[in-house]
């Protein structure tokens, strides 16, 4: 048989942290490109050089 939330250990605090973060995130997700990407970072940078460039 399964155990019940009363068989089971308390959770640690920092463990309960991660579960609420992981919950959260899968919850509200959201991708905007114009916040979420560094586009003036130099690894983002055109090189005309770069051979995959075809």
């Amino acid at each position: 048989m399964a155990s019940t939330s009363s068989d089971a250990a308390p959770l640690d605090a920092d463990y309960q942290d991660l579960l609420q973060t992981l919950s959260e995130g899968s919850v509200r997700r959201r991708f905007d490109p114009y916040l979420d990407i560094a586009w003036d970072s130099p690894d983002l940078a055109i090189d005309l050089d770069d051979p995959r460039w075809v």
